[in-house]
């Protein structure tokens, strides 16, 4: 019996079929080597199509909307006469005074009051565009958006150009320069308390502009002019500083800016080069530049949001446009595009506006 099983185990052995698996191993790292090389090639591929794809994309003058939200468009022509409450942008007609209130979510509504400001000087929302303030010859005046009611406050200069009121909507500031030296701030309380009136320092450069940024908090103040800034505290009472000088050829007349926190403040060069203007972001406390960026010749800086951002009013083919883009002009964004018949439209938007 063990000698039969023996002979059997021997002949299962002898006829056994030994299998060499040495040309499979090699067979399958040459199949992985060779989807590693075409997975690399697919990833350089990749990346070279992302960058063509950035570096294709536009920029100017409009960067598309994020993936799923189109960008609201306004047609003036459109717009209800009335007021409009919560208004980003107060939009005018040069031309014959007329006015709209505009959001960024595509609501609009045209203003009953006929806007009479002072050649230069546009209307401005305030206090989270509840107040549409201008200025005309001795007075400013005031429209409360929700309404379309309107308030005069009598001023004691012949020209005010600029009437600025506060975030809480308790207090107008206007400021004039006397073409000398100084400029004279005057903070009017619209409870009829007296008005305070203090000088301004300057850098010389008289201008009949003389914009006013009051913080988001409300406890302070920056005086714009030709050629630099003067901050004001207001706490515990009115103080103005030292004002501080731009050494940079910068001007009023293209727009400016200024940083919710008063720390910093934005003019343009007054000559536009190769179809672009250089403007400069400027340090409120000494007046350095701190950053450069271009736009297109004919856009209009008209306000710095909470969120760091630079809104500018861009007028191209027949129509306008509301962008944005951050402090050293890139991460352009479109917020609202509008329409119209018009072709002398100006925008300001809300000081407030977070």
């Amino acid at each position: 019996m063990g000698q039969q099983l023996r002979t059997s185990l021997q002949q299962i052995a002898k006829e056994a079929t030994v299998v060499d698996l040495r040309p499979r191993v090699l067979a399958r790292a040459r199949l992985v080597r060779r989807r590693r090389r075409m997975a690399s090639v697919a990833a350089v591929v990749s990346a070279v199509l992302a960058v063509g794809a950035v570096l294709s994309s536009p920029t100017e003058p409009e960067a598309a909307p994020p993936a799923g939200r189109a960008v609201p468009t306004v047609n003036l022509g459109d717009a209800r006469s009335g007021g409009l409450p919560d208004a980003e942008l107060s939009v005018v007609d040069v031309d014959s005074g007329d006015t709209w209130l505009v959001t960024t979510t595509g609501r609009a509504a045209q203003l009953p009051v006929r806007v009479d400001s002072l050649s230069g000087a546009l209307p401005m929302l305030f206090a989270d565009g509840t107040v549409l303030a201008f200025g005309g010859p001795g007075q400013a005046t005031l429209v409360r958006t929700g309404d379309g009611s309107v308030t005069k406050v009598s001023v004691p200069t012949d020209q005010e150009y600029l009437p600025v009121v506060s975030p809480d909507a308790r207090t107008l500031t206007y400021a004039e320069d006397n073409q000398v030296d100084a400029i004279e701030l005057t903070l009017v309380p619209l409870d009829d308390t007296p008005p305070t009136t203090l000088r301004v320092t300057t850098s010389g450069a008289s201008s009949t502009l003389v914009p006013i940024a009051w913080s988001d908090d409300g406890t302070g103040l920056l005086v714009l002019e030709g050629r630099g800034a003067t901050r004001v505290d207001l706490e515990p009472r009115p103080r103005a500083r030292q004002g501080v000088h731009v050494k940079q050829d910068v001007v009023l007349a293209n727009g400016w800016a200024v940083a919710p926190d008063l720390s910093r403040f934005v003019m343009g060069n007054p000559a536009p080069s190769g179809g672009r203007r250089t403007w400069l972001v400027l340090d409120a406390d000494d007046g350095s530049a701190i950053e450069e960026l271009t736009r297109p010749a004919g856009d209009r800086l008209i306000g710095w949001t909470a969120g760091d951002r630079l809104v500018w009013w861009h007028p191209a083919n027949g129509s306008y446009s509301v962008l944005t883009t951050d402090t050293a002009g890139r991460s352009l964004s479109t917020k609202l595009r509008l329409t119209s018949t018009l072709h002398n439209l100006r925008a300001t938007w809300t000081q407030d506006e977070g």
